[in-house]
């Protein structure tokens, strides 16, 4: 829905051309992300990508992490900075929030399990705490 808005505002404040340069490019972003991304993740690759994401854990078709804070603000911030990861990935984890701890899940529904995206995706999050 997010994207819909940012196009719809795309359209009311870009000259026509320029606002079919913006959905191509969405377009084609969003076609190389789920090409390169979308293919099922073989369980033997499981293991060596998860060697690169050590506090991550396989559980079933998806990877689990969960991350520990000081104070329930310092959660929500968290929150907050994974959504705008997934907002640009294009990829969404499901996120779980406690008090001072979220658990962050990470699957491609509709690939079936587990996909480049969530790993890419795994590394991006890391990135915020580590």
């Amino acid at each position: 829905m997010a994207k819909n808005r940012r196009l719809l505002l795309a359209h009311l404040f870009l000259s026509s051309s320029d606002y079919e340069i913006a959905t191509k490019r969405s377009v084609i972003k969003q076609y190389k992300t789920s090409r390169i991304m979308s293919d099922l993740v073989a369980k033997d690759e499981i293991r060596g990508l998860l060697k690169k994401l050590p506090e991550w854990d396989n559980e079933e078709k998806a990877i689990v992490r969960v991350f520990e804070f000081n104070d329930y603000t310092e959660t929500i911030d968290f929150v907050n900075a994974v959504a705008e990861i997934a907002e640009d990935s294009g990829h969404h984890p499901d996120m779980d929030i406690r008090w001072c701890s979220v658990t962050v899940s990470s699957t491609s529904h509709d690939a079936g399990g587990l996909t480049g995206a969530d790993f890419e995706i795994a590394k991006k999050i890391d990135t915020l705490v580590d």
